[in-house]
């Protein structure tokens, strides 16, 4: 399993070189590319909890990321390795750590964390992890910016207890 921690490691760096080589190094903290290396680092460390948290969040993000690209025509070739590459990976490594605990909340918490320092540190026009202001369409929610963080982040909590619950239920070990 430590050998294929490398792929996801390769996945991140390469969209990470290729995001700042176009002046965009930023976008490669989107919770997707992030996740990316934890899963990685995960399996490198033989750190089956830091990799589920990666794949959870591969699992989640791919119709997220796939509805985004077909809505902007953006998928580059960088960006659909790093995805289907992240969750071909994923889904091999939920198959061989046997997952037997539900990773929603520690994935829950890093997305928080992880979208507020975006917040403090990204570029307001890169909106990354949607940190600075409502995907396009969604601005007229119910109590602003603070309304629509809230509401995300209560959906993203549903989510990812409903991903993490399907990864153990398919991929349950014996703990």
């Amino acid at each position: 399993m430590r050998a294929a921690g490398v792929l996801p490691l390769g996945f991140f760096a390469a969209y990470l070189a290729l995001a700042a080589q176009a002046g965009k190094a930023a976008d490669s903290l989107w919770i997707c590319h992030v996740a990316n290396l934890l899963l990685g680092i995960g399996l490198i460390a033989g750190r089956p909890r830091v990799a589920a948290v990666g794949i959870a969040w591969i699992v989640l993000g791919i119709p997220l990321w796939a509805l985004d690209a077909w809505r902007s025509a953006s998928a580059t070739p960088v960006s659909l390795l790093s995805h289907l590459g992240g969750l071909a990976v994923g889904l091999y490594a939920a198959s061989r750590l046997r997952i037997s605990f539900n990773p929603w909340l520690a994935a829950l918490l890093l997305f928080v964390a992880l979208r507020e320092l975006c917040r403090w540190f990204t570029p307001e026009a890169r909106n990354v992890n949607l940190a600075h202001a409502a995907y396009p369409g969604w601005e007229g929610m119910p109590g602003g910016y603070a309304g629509y963080w809230l509401a995300t982040t209560l959906a993203a909590a549903a989510a990812l207890w409903g991903v993490g619950r399907l990864l153990t239920l398919c991929f349950k070990g014996e703990a």
